[in-house]
């Protein structure tokens, strides 16, 4: 892991992974996953930007040499994998951390890792390690689970039912219907029966097309994750305590902030941060931890994470992006920290008014329960109005481009 040359490192680990990058649609049959190999490219070339380009050469030895004396938070892992991970003192380089370090973008077990990135939200390994057998028969539980769930999900005889049809109709994402929030909020009271089934129907459509990205990214790569720590875990490469679930907890996603911080985000957010610090401090020449450069740093994350998947889109669908664009992903992640802005500010507000009016033994049970239902309201609102505003005028443009490709097509027919 310690190298004399760590940019040269990178620039060896960064060509390799652009050549892969840029034939990535040629990965398999399956346009998921060669998006999912796309994404893990570039989130691995971020992550070891991170090790061989952010981290100085100083910090990474001193993080070696602590694993190499097997310091207190890998004195967890069982007797039998000691002699795997002690390695003689002083050696110059110890190839069971470059192991650790090389795939683990969450940075487990080391002082960068990442806060919410265990269960209990701990910032190092458990104290208590896992029995290896119940680790492996609870990861393949919840394996078996997911392949019935995904089953399910993706059988047509299951489909949810959509008010006059299954999606998705290009006059579902015309101009028309890309405001159905603004219709929501501004119809009369009593709505036609028309506009009521729009509404109806519009509100099906949106739930419909963020669960569809969300559930299957969520399922799959969870399933990927847990294939990998069975088989590094049954042949004891690594103990279980270095593998948590890869997504943090649903239930702690009661604001934007949190949804990312501290369920979707964990796997970009070491690298994705450390590129977003070192960018600012170079713009502001100053390395002072305030409100503002806060708000930078999140603003710079979410657009080095809208950029990852336009690109990724970018590569792996040129004629559509040329002729649609493919920035509404990105415009979405955009979005993502004007929302963590308005939400504090509003949260501010709310404490000065629950302390002036509502008694304090009342607060911490009634408005602590007031605040989570709130809360996961406006995460779902927010979600939905953002993937509305970005990514439904791509879609009807793509529907449209697909429309006169048929009528090309059976014009040339006849």
């Amino acid at each position: 892991m310690k190298s004399s040359h760590p940019r040269f490192t990178l620039s060896f680990i960064a060509i390799t992974i652009i050549v892969a990058f840029q034939s990535s649609n040629e990965f398999s049959a399956d346009d998921f996953v060669n998006e999912i190999f796309a994404r893990f490219l570039l989130i691995f070339l971020a992550h070891q930007s991170f090790l061989h380009w952010i981290l100085a050469p100083e910090e990474v030895d001193i993080e070696r040499r602590g694993f190499s004396g097997l310091s207190s938070k890998y004195q967890t892992v069982q007797k039998e994998d000691v002699s795997q991970l002690h390695f003689q003192e002083g050696t110059s380089r110890n190839w069971t951390f470059a192991y650790k370090m090389l795939f683990n973008a969450r940075c487990l077990g080391t002082k960068w890792q990442v806060r919410h990135a265990n269960p209990s939200g701990d910032a190092t390994i458990k104290p208590e390690p896992s029995p290896r057998v119940k680790f492996i028969l609870k990861r393949l539980g919840v394996l078996l689970l997911r392949y019935i769930f995904l089953c399910i999900y993706y059988d047509p005889s299951f489909h949810l039912y959509m008010p006059d049809g299954i999606p998705w109709k290009q006059e579902d994402f015309s101009p028309g219907s890309q405001k159905l929030f603004w219709h929501f909020l501004f119809s009369n009271p009593h709505p036609e029966a028309q506009v009521h089934h729009f509404l109806i129907r519009g509100a099906f459509i949106r739930l419909h097309v963020v669960g569809d990205q969300l559930i299957p990214d969520y399922c799959i790569l969870s399933s990927y994750h847990d294939i990998l720590s069975i088989i590094a875990i049954g042949l004891h490469i690594d103990s279980p305590e270095e593998w948590p679930p890869l997504f943090g907890q649903i239930g702690q996603a009661y604001s934007v902030r949190r949804y990312w911080s501290h369920f979707w985000h964990l796997l970009v957010y070491r690298s994705f941060s450390a590129h977003a610090d070192y960018l600012t401090s170079k713009v502001t020449r100053s390395r002072k931890r305030t409100a503002m450069k806060r708000y930078a740093n999140n603003s710079c994350v979410f657009v080095l994470s809208g950029l990852m998947h336009a690109l990724v889109e970018w590569t792996l669908n040129p004629d559509s992006c040329t002729n649609c664009g493919c920035w509404g992903t990105n415009r979405r992640y955009c979005l993502q920290i004007g929302a963590i802005i308005a939400e504090e500010v509003f949260q501010k507000a709310m404490q000065e008014v629950e302390h002036r009016l509502i008694p304090s033994q009342m607060r911490s049970i009634f408005v602590k329960t007031l605040h989570r239902v709130f809360g996961y309201t406006w995460v779902i609102f927010w979600t939905l109005w953002s993937k509305e505003f970005t990514f439904f005028p791509q879609v009807y443009c793509l529907k449209q481009e697909i429309s006169i490709s048929e009528a090309q097509l059976q014009s040339r027919g006849r």
